[in-house]
């Protein structure tokens, strides 16, 4: 997985560059350097979704496993950090959040459990929030544009369902023994693999829980567009509620849907300035939209980063360590 990794890495900022330059540089530049509110704003909003997702992922942990609702958020802070700092094809930072429940007290197999179950919660509930993203851009103009929104909501369906049956048909435990971040001494799913798949099933035998997580996602998808309408409106006035869902929801959908390209650099942009276009957004608005939510995931995450490389510096050792071994097993 590597060198397809890092292939995708360069071919997204290779994508992203060119959009840029052929984007009118200059442009995009004046509104970036115009006024740091839409970054400021961006990045101290951000605390509104996560808060969602916190909550919403408390509800998939076992009850006598559940830290304070603040504690989550810090774990769901550091998680969406890695995915979109690290090239760790926007998983790592789950896998990551669920080794700092496990360090908090819960079990194993509860915090792989949760984590497995939060993301189905989290891919679930994306199809419905990019189906109604979807129906906001089909409406908004012709019919070419309602094919469009008709593909992009086949697409999105199609990938959820796909990724789904490949988890139920191979067996959550079977995927996560072969993550290294779950082969770490106390933390190795080998010893644990049946347990995962029963507290699995605990959580369905939950569905007053289950149903509520689910809401609380679909909350956190849906106040994300706030993010988009709140910029957009800081750097080009004019843009409706409806046209921040559409764009929002889609680019989104886009960036998961091609999830091997870390942080989804390149694709996330290009997507904007596609779903943009037909409500009259300019590509150098649209980019730098793009990018000032890049630079809120900086602004945002480098502390996180920061605190989980102290909270896990054995484990990036030891991880560094084995990515750095020459062949024939010199170090």
């Amino acid at each position: 997985m590597r060198p397809l990794v890092i292939a995708c890495a360069l071919g997204g900022i290779t994508l992203l560059v060119t959009l840029v330059l052929v984007s009118s540089p200059a442009a995009i530049l004046a509104i970036l350097i115009s006024s740091p509110a839409p970054l400021a704003a961006a990045s101290v909003y951000r605390a509104v979704p996560l808060a969602f997702y916190a909550v919403s992922w408390r509800l998939l942990i076992a009850p006598d496993a559940r830290p304070r609702s603040a504690t989550l958020l810090r774990m769901r802070w550091i998680g969406e950090s890695v995915n979109a700092l690290l090239p760790v094809a926007q998983i790592g930072g789950d896998v990551a959040r669920a080794r700092l429940l496990a360090q908090q007290g819960a079990p194993v197999p509860v915090a792989a459990a949760s984590m497995v179950a939060d993301l189905g919660v989290g891919a679930a509930t994306q199809v419905v929030f990019t189906a109604t993203g979807a129906v906001a851009f089909s409406v908004h103009g012709s019919l070419g544009t309602l094919a469009r929104g008709i593909v992009i909501v086949c697409v999105a369906l199609a990938a959820g369902t796909a990724a789904l049956v490949f988890v139920a048909r191979v067996g959550t435990a079977r995927i996560l023994r072969r993550l290294p971040m779950f082969r770490d001494g106390a933390f190795d799913l080998v010893t644990h693999a049946e347990s995962v798949d029963r507290a699995l099933a605990e959580i369905g035998d939950r569905p007053a829980d289950l149903a509520i997580a689910f809401a609380l996602h679909l909350c956190g998808w849906f106040t994300q567009v706030f993010e988009t309408w709140l910029i957009l409106r800081l750097i080009s006035p004019g843009v409706s509620a409806s046209a921040a869902l559409a764009i929002e929801s889609l680019a989104l959908a886009a960036r998961s849907a091609v999830f091997v390209v870390p942080g989804g650099v390149g694709i996330q942009e290009g997507a904007l300035m596609l779903l943009a276009a037909p409500f009259g957004i300019d590509a150098p608005v649209a980019l730098s939209l793009g990018l000032i939510k890049r630079m809120r995931e900086v602004v945002v995450g480098a502390p996180a980063i920061l605190a989980w490389s102290i909270a896990e510096r054995q484990l990036l050792d030891r991880l560094w360590r084995r990515l750095t071994r020459r062949p024939g097993g010199e170090g």
